[in-house]
């Protein structure tokens, strides 16, 4: 599984654009034979929300993955939104979340992308730095 961290979910879109691919990323519920029709229209990537900012693992979006995978998609990811709040724990323990979610579930994911954007975070660079490295160096 790769690991790559964002500064927001349009930057992925965009990225992959570039490589002529299509393909999205969306909360929501997505039944199966939605990505079935999304498939044949030519979307070929999509990427599931699976952790909310107020910190809880998003099973909606764990769901919609595995409904991208019964349909047949192989480039499936998923993002987490950390959550920031001091009750929320570390970005380890998040990271550690979503992969005990997914494994539960029986959800695989070929990428986990880090939806970092730039608002809400405390003022300390240092900390905040600390907090992203702690969720990288898990996902690892």
């Amino acid at each position: 599984m790769k690991l790559f961290v964002i500064a927001s979910v349009f930057l992925l879109s965009a990225l992959n654009v570039q490589a002529g691919q299509m393909g999205f990323d969306a909360i929501g519920d997505i039944s199966t034979s939605t990505f079935q029709c999304l498939k044949n229209a030519g979307y070929s990537y999509f990427i599931g929300r699976v952790y909310h900012s107020y910190g809880a693992v998003d099973t909606q979006g764990i769901q919609n993955i595995k409904n991208a995978k019964s349909a047949g998609w192989s480039d499936v990811g998923g993002y987490l939104f950390p959550c920031l709040a001091s009750n929320c724990g570390s970005g380890a323990s998040q990271v550690q979340a979503v992969h005990d979610a997914l494994q539960q579930q029986g959800a695989q994911i070929n990428t986990l992308w880090l939806d970092i954007e730039t608002y809400h975070w405390p003022s300390s660079q240092t900390s905040n730095q600390a907090f992203i490295q702690d969720m990288v160096n898990k996902a690892k």
